[in-house]
């Protein structure tokens, strides 16, 4: 192997967050991936705010042995005494590969044989800002170009009449930090921007057309706004965003009623409904937004992110007071989640599509300092270790890679960025890191050609 000089000054630059100097030169040394083509698209679920691993999925009996001890760790208001917390949840080892999962998850618990986990998370930082900034772009620097919109760049849509990238969001009235910065297609052309559907109330703003137009009169003002910017374009050095943009009319165009009509989930059979839960109150905004995510890949569309948890601490993942309180947002997304990956299996879309499960960071072992002295046991942020699942083709079903220490601190085995999740995905859709394509003047297209590696061993 080679170690990559160019690469160890990249990462000094930009900062190391939560890696581990041995992960740090561990990620430094080059390794081809053989993973060849594997998937079509990609449903990628956000949980944002950070799901508590130490809840869920990475069960640390030692936690309950060392409650109510104090370690010293680095937090938010500097290095200061923490008092390590049990989880309030029961967990149970279920399915062949045993797999200990926690009571709040028993829709998830019951397929857990068919999903595979990463327990090695790594993030650059435990600020939400930054953090969901590295998640979606590959940079903690809100405003370059989304993972998704530079996939779409490189292999473009399966079908002509619909959008390559959709964002599903939650509920919430808000948007997750940074906003757009997360979908927006930035230093490329807006075509390969995010659409952005709401849980509830119209899916997309101005889609449905005059009914004084038709759309022969549609066509021909988008042919006129075509010339006008060609004629802009001789005097003008505004070419690829107008182009771009005018790709982004016609599209706009072709496909108002094909959206329309995929984002309807009315025609669902009664069994699919009661399978992710539509008609009930907790499960009904995930449900309906995670059958449309599979009605989009099943009509073509490359990559659906969907958001469980919108920007605020009452509706998202991001439980600084009280721990307990995930166990709202397990029972409004288990189920939905869970019948996602069944359904895509029954339907024989599961064997082309690449699903991933995963927030931002995930939870110290330790009681936040705001919450204890509220009197509550919440957790605080943690970059330094977290879990994520996936599901889907040729990846090993009930395989866990990588390990967190005895109370989910900081990852001891195998440690896993975001970076490499992101190489993972590029080859497992068949796009070569080190051919992709971006724009002119993009300090970050070099940087993630050579700072992730593909993560092989998670399949078959």
């Amino acid at each position: 192997m080679e170690f990559d000089r160019r690469k160890f000054l990249e990462l000094g630059a930009l900062g190391l967050g939560g890696l581990s100097f041995s992960s740090f030169l561990s990620s430094c040394l080059k390794k081809e991936s053989v993973l060849g083509q594997q998937f079509d698209q990609v449903i990628f679920i956000t949980t944002n705010g950070g799901l508590s691993h130490l809840d869920s999925f990475d069960y640390k009996p030692k936690l309950e042995k060392y409650h109510g001890n104090s370690i010293q760790l680095q937090t938010k208001n500097g290095l200061s005494n923490a008092r390590i917390i049990k989880s309030p949840f029961k967990f149970k080892q279920y399915g062949e590969s045993g797999k200990w999962v926690s009571e709040v998850f028993p829709k998830l618990a019951g397929i857990v044989d068919q999903l595979t986990f990463v327990h090695s998370m790594t993030a650059n930082s435990p600020n939400h800002t930054r953090a969901l900034s590295l998640m979606n772009t590959g940079t903690s620097i809100p405003g370059y170009p989304s993972v998704a919109g530079r996939i779409i760049q490189n292999i473009g849509t399966r079908n002509k009449q619909l959008p390559g990238f959709f964002v599903l969001l939650d509920s919430s009235k808000s948007f997750p930090v940074n906003g757009e910065h997360n979908w927006r297609s930035s230093l490329i052309s807006p075509q390969f921007n995010g659409v952005v559907i709401p849980s509830s109330g119209q899916p997309m703003a101005d889609l449905r057309k005059l009914s004084s137009l038709q759309l022969k009169e549609q066509r021909e003002q988008i042919k006129l706004l075509t010339e006008l910017n060609s004629i802009y374009n001789q005097k003008n050095d505004f070419a690829a965003k107008l182009e771009g943009r005018s790709q982004l009319f016609s599209l706009a165009l072709e496909s108002q009623t094909e959206i329309l009509k995929t984002l309807d989930t009315s025609s669902e059979s009664q069994a699919t409904k009661n399978l992710y839960g539509l008609e009930q109150k907790p499960t009904h905004h995930l449900a309906k937004q995670l059958i449309r995510a599979r009605r989009l890949v099943e009509n073509g569309v490359r990559f659906v992110q969907v958001y469980t948890g919108g920007a605020n601490t009452d509706d998202s993942w991001d439980f600084h007071e009280d721990v307990a309180a995930h166990k709202k947002m397990a029972e409004g997304s288990d189920r939905p989640i869970a019948a996602l990956i069944s359904d895509l299996k029954q339907r024989g879309l599961l064997e082309k599509t690449l699903v991933v499960c995963a927030g931002e960071f995930g939870r110290l072992p330790t009681e936040d300092s705001d919450s204890a002295n509220k009197g509550h046991t919440g957790r605080d942020h943690n970059a330094s270790a977290f879990t994520l699942f996936m599901a889907g083709g040729n990846l090993r079903p009930g395989f866990s890679l990588g390990s967190s220490d005895e109370i989910g601190l900081s990852v001891e085995k195998n440690p896993i960025s975001y970076h490499d999740i992101h190489a993972t995905i590029f080859q497992s859709l068949g796009i070569d890191l080190a051919t992709l394509k971006g724009q002119q003047n993009d300090p970050i297209l070099d940087f993630i050609k050579k700072q992730g590696r593909s993560i092989d061993q998670l399949f078959s």
